[in-house]
């Protein structure tokens, strides 16, 4: 007797509530929408039992730049500002072994072509030659300074994981975040490096005051490496998406992801080419990365199920809501859940509900 077929993807499906393609449920209720906080919306691979141990090396890191900001300290602790959610990112490859998915080779030539656009980046940066100040633009160079900036770090973020592209092991769109997430964090500390050398020619105590010195470190600690984090890894992954370029909704997705990432680093560059005052920057900057992450986890569910993997696969993986295990697919089929989300989480399998 031949599978039932999805009545939205056309797949056949085994026995189940929803779809293990594309998350439809079957036989009534609602479709689930993506599960998980904000945190693996920057992180999506991040296994639930570690989410903890992320949570607080956040908080004791914004604690440390708390007191650093408040002392006034200047060139260490901007490198440690920036530095915090690049460690992070390092950290987290460590614990889904992104060398072993993709190749230690292409990873290594991807963290290295980060750094390099880094440098690059920093050189350019202090060439002295960057056009009038910010302050003092106006329509039409005030957009070119908003958009150029912004789209050139983004491309030199990028170049690596796209020139790696057809060298892929794994081929993923979550595979394609994550490299990207790799790429834009070597770029992000071989920037703040730059930066931390650059303000020690001015001494280790920052003339600003200290609830402003404060903000600047919040927003070079966090609202800038998770933006560029983020947008690298959505770029990245709409790249990496192998459904058919003709099929349903295939276009949109993609230009959504584009759209999302593009969009908030062009408003970070616009906030910058204003030259708005530190709190308005802080928090307008704050509002796009908390967006842009809470988006995250939607963006790429929307492209995982585009992205179905071939059912019937051999490998188990366990459901991150509900704990069943069950035949690697893209979407649990017992609660619509996206399983490729966390597919290294581990769990005992629990019996029909």
């Amino acid at each position: 007797m031949p599978s039932p077929r999805c009545p939205r993807c056309g797949r056949p499906v085994p026995p189940g509530r929803y779809c293990v393609a594309c998350g439809q449920p079957l036989g009534g209720g609602e479709r689930r929408g993506v599960t998980g906080g904000m945190l693996t919306g920057i992180f999506p691979r991040l296994p639930n039992e570690v989410v903890p141990e992320f949570i607080l090396s956040l908080l004791i890191a914004a604690s440390v730049l708390a007191i650093l900001g408040l002392l006034r300290v200047s060139g260490p602790s901007v490198l440690l500002a920036f530095a915090v959610i690049p460690l992070m990112v390092l950290v987290y490859a460590f614990e889904i072994d992104l060398g072993k998915r993709n190749g230690r080779t292409a990873v290594a030539v991807i963290v290295a072509g980060g750094l390099m656009g880094g440098i690059a980046w920093v050189l350019v940066a202090s060439g002295g030659n960057r056009g009038a100040p910010p302050g003092s633009l106006h329509g039409l160079a005030l957009a070119w300074r908003a958009a150029a900036d912004p789209l050139a770090t983004q491309a030199l973020m990028v170049l690596a994981p796209l020139a790696m592209y057809r060298w892929r092991w794994s081929s993923g769109v979550l595979d394609g975040y994550d490299l990207g997430a790799l790429s834009a964090a070597a770029f992000t500390i071989t920037v703040a490096a730059g930066g931390a050398l650059a303000q020690l020619g001015g001494g280790l105590i920052s003339p600003a005051p200290p609830g402003l010195h404060l903000l600047a470190l919040l927003n070079v600690g966090f609202v800038t490496p998770i933006v560029n984090l983020v947008a690298t890894g959505l770029l990245c992954a709409a790249v990496w998406l192998l459904a058919d370029p003709a099929g349903e909704g295939i276009t949109r997705l993609r230009a959504g992801a584009v759209g999302a990432a593009l969009g908030s680093q062009l408003a970070l560059g616009m906030l910058q080419a204003m030259s708005v005052s530190t709190a308005i920057a802080v928090a307008a900057g704050s509002l796009v990365a908390i967006l842009l992450a809470a988006s995250s986890r939607r963006i790429l569910g929307a492209l995982l199920a585009a992205d179905a993997s071939p059912l019937g696969s051999a490998q188990l993986a366990a459901c991150h809501n509900c704990y069943r295990v069950a035949p690697q697919a893209t979407f649990c089929g017992q609660c619509g859940s996206p399983v490729r989300l966390n597919p290294d989480v581990g769990a005992e399998p629990v019996g029909p509900t």
